[in-house]
């Protein structure tokens, strides 16, 4: 279990977060204001990190599993001499090949889960060379646009708030260049047009939702998660090269969010963008976003919601796991417009889901994911 700090290095930021926008404040903000600003100086700090191997270790022993090594990251599974699973890192035997198909485009994803009567968000996927159609489609929308890959990029290349032409432009530039980096859709794809490989760009209307991640294996939800992206929040004073600064040296402490600080330059193209500079001072309460989209592993943060889920959440995550055909574990990504909200939009699934964001949350309790892992392992053998 992580310990908690209650000695942090303080920070510059004021109790209360301002409201953005005349409607109030966004999910994202009510969430800083009401669950992380408190918390600051309750962060979870882990004693040691363990691998995806020492995760499975304890399960495994204690369920009579044994695991024979393959390569560095990849094991097989055994119990009374039989086989009954393996992984790849993070990938496990619990995706069939069909599924594995199904998940290497997130439009083909979006088509199973509508084929299943769940929410989706609307959207056109574009081939790469085809830029100004998407930019067209984009000024359709009733506000800004989200800007991805349409195949499996681990978060490169998504933009995110893209509100006009110039902003488009560079975004589309950055979904094209991951998305020729992506796995390609196989060819029989029907999201795929024919002729196109892997390096299809999907727009989407933005969503200004809380990005919640609930780990669902079989019919159980394991383990839920709100992931926030990295952000300050400005108190007047201090410049936001200060806050930066600040917030790193406030980050250093803890071994998983030391580890995964964005490097300078990547904070200097974001202020790029968002038209800032380290000079600019913010006012009181003002948040500012240092990062696109919610991802842990480039430098955000986790507060864990497990027992705070509305059952028709729950619900709408197990079923989304079950709109892919033949996988059994997987991190269903859902918008909500709050933790305790009762609807919600399913905007991804990930058979590769991080056990690391629930074992170490940044804020709440850990979850250990892999009991149930495991005993899917041995159900479904």
């Amino acid at each position: 279990m992580p310990e908690t700090l209650t000695d942090e290095p303080a920070l510059s930021w004021p109790a209360f977060v301002a409201a953005s926008g005349a409607a109030g404040h966004s999910p994202l903000e009510t969430v800083i204001a009401d669950e992380i600003l408190p918390r600051l100086s309750a962060v979870n700090r882990p004693t040691k990190t363990l691998d995806t191997s020492g995760i499975f270790w304890t399960p495994l022993k204690s369920r009579g599993v044994k695991g024979a090594k393959v390569s560095d990251r990849c094991r097989i599974y055994t119990r009374e001499g039989k086989v009954i699973g393996g992984r790849d890192g993070d990938a496990t035997s619990l995706t069939s090949d069909l599924a594995e198909r199904i998940l290497l485009t997130k439009s083909s994803v979006k088509q199973h889960l509508a084929s299943a009567g769940l929410p989706v968000p609307d959207g056109r996927v574009f081939a790469a060379g085809d830029g100004d159609g998407a930019l067209a489609y984009a000024k359709s929308l009733q506000g800004p646009a989200v800007v991805k890959p349409n195949g499996r990029t681990s978060g490169a290349g998504v933009s995110t708030e893209v509100h006009d032409e110039s902003r488009f432009r560079a975004a589309w530039r950055s979904a094209v260049a991951a998305a020729t980096k992506a796995e390609p859709p196989r060819p029989w794809d029907p999201a795929s047009p024919a002729g196109e490989s892997g390096d299809q760009i999907l727009v989407e209307p933005h969503d200004a939702g809380l990005a919640l991640r609930v780990f669902v294996t079989g019919e159980s939800v394991l383990g839920a998660v709100v992931r926030l992206p990295m952000f300050v929040v400005g108190d007047g004073i201090h410049s936001l090269g200060e806050l930066i600064e600040e917030l790193n040296t406030w980050r250093d402490r803890h071994v998983l969010l030391r580890r995964l600080t964005p490097r300078e330059s990547v904070m200097e193209g974001r202020l790029r963008r968002l038209e800032l500079t380290p000079e600019t001072i913010l006012t009181q309460g003002q948040v500012c976003r240092l990062q696109e989209g919610p991802s842990v592993q480039r430098g955000g943060l986790s507060l864990d919601v497990t027992d705070r889920l509305d059952p028709a959440i729950r619900e709408l995550a197990v079923e989304a796991r079950w709109a892919i055909p033949a996988m059994f574990a997987a991190g269903i990504d859902i918008s909500v417009p709050r933790i305790s909200s009762s609807t919600g939009v399913v905007i991804g699934v990930n058979d590769r889901a991080s056990q690391h964001l629930h074992l170490y949350p940044t804020f709440g309790a850990s979850r250990n994911l892999a009991r149930g892992i495991v005993d899917q392992f041995i159900q479904r053998a």
